[in-house]
């Protein structure tokens, strides 16, 4: 919507001599009676017509003032928002108005210095510095523009560690067990070793090696994390000594090695 003034012009010298007459159509006019009305926020085309008397005179005289209004657009905005840090941010931006499918042009403008000028454009490799809300201006074929906007949310990876770790017992052992814990993130976890899967980080029966857990939180965002689970070296292989012929009743010392 927007106003619209009139000024008229012409007539005798003297002030105060004229008369006007706006109320053949009074649409959106602010008054009907005086030379220059304002046209306020208006939403359709409208054609005025004044009728100036010149008093001093006794003259009447009519003129006609045709105003054009344009339609606006209806801008939408929106994104695959929330991504993971590292991700990209596509967006989507149009315009929903009746018969202004083209023509339109789009100018973006964002958190951390964002802008662009194409209708749907992508901010790769995102960090939380893009966090925010994100606004695109729509210019129709008519030249008349709105805004709207959308909220992105640009989500960590889930920060992992080993709460707890217990290695094989004895060489050759599969006692080995660890615990990994989320310290931050997003709604439930899981927690993939290899297809183990668990929605609680804890794991066990595993021999000594090398093992990858890797964790997905709730906004679909993962990390990885090592764990090695150790073994003590292996015992020497038990000798009871030579073997021995005794009579009865003699003493003997064994020797264990």
């Amino acid at each position: 919507t927007e106003d619209y003034s009139f000024i008229v012009t012409g007539g005798t010298p003297n002030p105060g001599v004229f008369t006007y007459d706006w109320s053949l159509n009074p649409t959106f006019l602010s008054a009907t009676n005086i030379s220059n009305p304002v046209a306020q926020a208006m939403t359709s085309s409208q054609t005025y017509t004044v009728v100036v008397s010149d008093l001093g005179s006794g003259c009447t005289k009519a003129s006609v003032v045709p105003i054009t209004v344009n339609p606006i657009p209806q801008p939408i905005a929106s994104s695959n928002s929330p991504v993971c840090e590292g991700q990209s941010v596509s967006f989507f931006g149009g315009n929903n108005a009746s018969g202004q499918t083209t023509g339109n042009s789009y100018l973006w403008g964002g958190p951390n210095g964002f802008n662009d000028i194409v209708q749907n454009p992508i901010l790769s490799n995102a960090t939380a510095a893009a966090n925010g809300t994100y606004t695109v201006t729509v210019t129709n074929q008519f030249g008349c523009s709105l805004t709207a906007t959308t909220p992105v949310t640009v989500a960590p990876p889930p920060a992992l560690n080993i709460q707890s770790q217990t290695n094989v017992s004895c060489n050759g052992g599969g006692d080995g067990a660890f615990t990994i814990e989320v310290t931050n993130g997003f709604g439930f976890y899981l927690y993939d070793q290899n297809g183990n899967i668990n929605f609680d980080g804890m794991f066990s029966g595993f021999s000594a090696g090398l093992y990858i857990v890797q964790v997905t939180d709730g906004n679909s965002c993962a990390s990885s994390i090592p764990v090695t689970i150790t073994e003590p070296d292996p015992t020497t292989s038990p000798d009871a000594g030579q073997d021995q012929t005794l009579c009865v009743g003699a003493t003997v010392t064994l020797a264990g090695n």
